[in-house]
């Protein structure tokens, strides 16, 4: 591991490893999987095996580690006596940044805070949003809310039905809803009068063709079942000689832990070159889940997020914490099983409303 320069003053470091999976595991361990942020990743050959090399840095610096340290354990002992702490270093510090803080830690302040934590919002992002909002100085509740939304809205981007590509393709672990998803999204395409086929090669999961059989005979879209391998074939049908405006192509779950996987995938992308590619996740998996996921595909050229099962969870921090820890845009979410509806545009005024319903409830 790298180390801090002896004024401490550089948070830039340098990992290397043998692949990303290690790199990300000794940084995982040696930090915590929130406290990084990867700046440059870059290879090189060392004796008969790639390197990998990666350049990251450290998201708070030890005045923000200290803050945030403080910031808790004010919240913590609002109802206690300061007298009650023992450690003296910890006094001293609480006292330099007390009228700093006694400017934000209202009822109001830890109320919002609270609500965020319980949505599972980061505790670095919670920060970062009360801080961004607390220079507009709100006062009430109502006004902390507005604020934060703001935030929210300002840095989340909506996303628009584009028509600027002709491929589409979606990957993802087993069972989030691909299949599904996917036919959503072909019959939002197909109320343009725009002609779509769909390719599948998912032959692995038990029914799989037969599902999608199915909605190609409900739905009237034409449908080929292809091995990965001969992707480009089907590709060239529809495209060249059926003339169609999209192409979607279905794709079987992978494991992020297939260490194979990434391989496959680059392949299929050389094959396809398809101008979207999408990522989907599910709401009901652990939030650590998704991120390995998502680093699993490292090296892969994600164009956005499509949130799948929104109705089996009550906490929608997680989504904000993807956008920060990632910055990979979100394009779509979806809610139950009915196909072709329950699937809607990621908005970030929509987003914010959800956000706070259950505290309305």
């Amino acid at each position: 591991m790298g180390k801090f320069s002896p004024d401490n003053m550089s948070q830039i470091r340098k990992e290397i490893g043998f692949s990303p999976e290690e790199i990300y595991r000794k940084l995982d361990e040696e930090y915590g999987s929130s406290s990084y942020r990867v700046l440059n990743k870059g290879k090189k050959r060392k004796w008969f095996r790639k390197q990998y090399i990666f350049e990251f840095e450290l998201i708070q610096d030890q005045k923000k580690k200290d803050r945030k340290t403080i910031i808790d354990i004010l919240k913590e002992s609002k109802n206690e006596r300061v007298s009650s702490l023992k450690n003296e270093e910890t006094l001293t510090k609480i006292e330099q940044i007390k009228p700093e803080t006694e400017k934000v830690l209202s009822s109001e302040f830890s109320e919002v805070w609270d609500y965020l934590k319980e949505q599972e919002v980061d505790s670095k992002w919670i920060e970062h949003l009360l801080e961004t909002a607390q220079k507009e100085n709100p006062k009430t509740f109502e006004e902390w809310k507005q604020k934060v939304n703001g935030v929210i809205e300002q840095e989340m981007t909506d996303w628009a039905e584009k028509n600027d590509y002709q491929i589409l393709t979606l990957f993802g672990p087993t069972g989030v809803g691909k299949t599904t998803t996917l036919i959503k999204i072909m019959n939002r395409l197909q109320k343009g009068a725009k002609k779509i086929g769909v390719i599948t090669t998912d032959n692995f999961r038990v029914g799989a063709y037969e599902q999608m059989k199915n909605y190609s005979e409900k739905l009237d879209f034409p449908l080929i079942q292809s091995n990965i391998d001969e992707l480009k074939i089907p590709v060239n049908v529809f495209k060249h000689q059926k003339g169609m405006d999209y192409i979607l192509i279905d794709t079987y779950g992978r494991n992020p832990k297939d260490t194979e996987m990434k391989e496959e995938i680059e392949m299929y992308l050389k094959t396809v070159n398809p101008e979207s590619v999408s990522l989907v996740l599910a709401a009901n998996q652990k939030y650590k889940d998704m991120v390995k996921t998502i680093r699993a595909y490292d090296g892969v050229s994600i164009d956005h997020l499509i949130i799948t099962k929104m109705d089996e969870t009550d906490s929608y921090g997680f989504i904000y914490n993807l956008y920060k820890e990632f910055n990979i845009p979100i394009s779509y979410l979806t809610y139950g099983q009915k196909v072709p509806d329950d699937i809607e545009l990621f908005t970030a005024k929509n987003y914010t409303k959800k956000l706070w319903e259950a505290f309305s409830n």
